[in-house]
């Protein structure tokens, strides 16, 4: 089924198209109709069609991707980080202890690199921090309090996020 690229599918859904021009971000309307996603889609495809003086609109779709959530349709910006960021960051799957995630952050030297299936126990973590600590990395435990945890190794600060052992002088 085609879109409609009369001027009547733009005006039926103008107050979107108005907040997507103007967006920076991710944008999100209460919808209990699912078809909301379908017809902001048809009304930028009729501003590109014919009409001249709707061109910010037409260009929208580049800008956006548009899906029906449950009771709420959302507008996700396409490009929402630069490509040097996305390549800056890694996912390693295969590394399951405090070594192999030293290895592998060894071996990648990726700004940022993310560690899902790591089991790390409270030893694992302070030897990662020693030498996360020496090579200028800082720490993210994902679920500090379970005995077993995953962690983000990041060369940018990452503030009160920031693992570090507690003191047990105190």
């Amino acid at each position: 089924m085609g879109y409609t690229k009369t001027i009547h599918a733009v005006v039926r859904v103008r107050e979107y198209l108005d907040e997507m021009v103007t967006g920076t971000g991710d944008l999100e309307w209460p919808s209990s109709d699912p078809r909301l996603a379908y017809w902001i889609r048809e009304g930028i495809a009729a501003a590109g069609a014919k009409h001249i003086d709707l061109r910010d609109y037409a260009t929208l779709s580049g800008k956006y991707i548009l899906r029906s959530g449950e009771g709420k349709t959302i507008a996700e910006l396409r490009n929402k980080l630069p490509l040097d960021e996305l390549r800056a960051r890694m996912t390693v799957k295969d590394a399951i202890d405090g070594a192999s995630v030293i290895g592998a952050a060894m071996q990648y030297k990726r700004p940022e690199m993310f560690f899902p299936n790591a089991q790390l126990s409270q030893d694992d973590l302070q030897l990662l921090h020693v030498w996360t600590t020496s090579v200028a990395y800082f720490m993210i435990v994902h679920e500090p309090d379970k005995p077993l945890t995953s962690v983000t190794l990041t060369k940018r600060d990452p503030g009160e996020l920031k693992w570090e052992p507690e003191d047990e002088t105190q």
